[in-house]
């Protein structure tokens, strides 16, 4: 509407007269939007609009995951099966009623992008990750937060065990780069890093105009428990979750599905004898590791 002039204001939509900067209220989805505006364009109603925004979102979802298990080797199956979880886990399908959530394809290409550093020791991958970075925060604010603490586990944890040739290699292979290859990783990293930074004002000016703040408490109750992980009260598997209390039980559904978590212990097995990619199965499964107990909710803390 603010593109064909019928709002005078993109930051202040009117059904919060007279309040003001309203958009700042919740994601604005400025990086899914262009979906929704070419269906408009097309002549498609607001209803239709919003149904193909909706399934282009689950297929880029799926794309994006496919092609990337594909670029770390995974074969067609193990790389189908990967992306299905990645779009349409238990998890994503009962947050089907928190639509802002829904775009996520940004996330396996950062990721992608973050594995190619350490294993390529090219420092211009960095751009490329911070690009992506950037536009997940850009689709929704939530999962860009969650993508950067998990690329932050990765890259930690793959220093950390390569710490002691990686900063040579990487450096040597700097001096290698062409210069024009420098000069464009440099201005997408920090076009990227400024573009995030003025997402973040806006929401920043936004809190402080209205006073918002949510209590420790508020946070806490949201969180996840251990039992959280067996909770889905839309699956038969999930026997054990019908037996778990979990406050806001609604935002609690984390329960991936019995076949998921049989092939996760198996693709551990996997790892932990050696049968597997150890390099990539280590970072993956130490960052998710270390995802899942910082968000963990251990009473209350």
């Amino acid at each position: 509407r603010w593109l064909i002039g019928l709002e005078p204001s993109l930051f202040t939509p009117r059904f919060f007269h007279p309040f003001t900067n309203t958009l700042g209220f919740s994601d604005n989805l400025f990086g899914s939007a262009p979906v929704y505006i070419l269906f408009r364009a097309l002549g498609f109603s607001r209803e239709l609009a919003y149904d193909f925004w909706f399934l282009v979102g689950h297929v880029t979802n799926y794309l994006a995951a496919y092609l990337v298990c594909r670029r770390l080797g995974i074969s067609p199956m193990g790389a189908a099966f990967g992306a299905f979880v990645f779009a349409y886990a238990l998890p994503m399908l009962v947050k089907a009623g928190h639509a802002q959530l829904l775009y996520r394809f940004a996330a396996p290409f950062a990721l992608l992008a973050v594995w190619r550093l350490f294993e390529r020791r090219r420092l211009i991958y960095l751009g490329a990750a911070a690009f992506w970075v950037a536009v997940q925060f850009y689709l929704t604010i939530y999962q860009g937060l969650f993508l950067l603490m998990l690329l932050a586990a990765f890259a930690v944890y793959l220093f950390v065990v390569e710490r002691h040739v990686l900063i040579a290699q990487m450096l040597a292979g700097l001096r290698q780069e062409k210069r024009g290859a420098l000069a464009l990783c440099g201005t997408v990293l920090v076009l990227s890093a400024a573009a995030t930074i003025l997402l973040f004002a806006g929401y920043w000016m936004v809190a402080r105009q209205y006073g918002f703040g949510r209590p420790i408490q508020v946070l806490a109750e949201l969180s996840p428990r251990i039992g959280s992980y067996f909770v889905s009260d839309n699956a038969f598997s999930a026997i054990i979750g019908r037996l778990v209390q979990v406050p806001s039980r609604g935002e609690q559904q984390l329960f991936l599905g019995a076949g998921v978590w049989l092939l996760v212990i198996a693709g551990t097995i996997a790892v932990l004898k050696g049968a597997a990619p150890n390099r990539l199965g280590w970072a993956l499964g130490i960052s998710a590791l270390a995802l899942f107990l910082v968000t963990l909710n251990i009473d209350g803390l």
